[in-house]
């Protein structure tokens, strides 16, 4: 809903419903994340992927 109500284009839209959806899964998940913070950007990013393919199959 936040996303739909601020005027974003599609990349800023997709970085923000990504950036939410992180901030849900940490809060039921916080033992999967918890770690994200000491990683480099692309550590943790890769990390957050791979719980994502976990969670959403492709």
């Amino acid at each position: 809903m936040i996303t739909a109500l601020l005027p974003l284009d599609g990349p800023s839209r997709d970085n923000g419903r990504v950036a939410l959806a992180f901030l849900a899964y940490t809060a039921v998940r916080p033992a999967a994340a918890a770690g994200l913070h000491d990683d480099t950007a692309e550590r943790a990013l890769g990390a957050l992927d791979a719980h994502l393919d976990l969670l959403f199959p492709a």
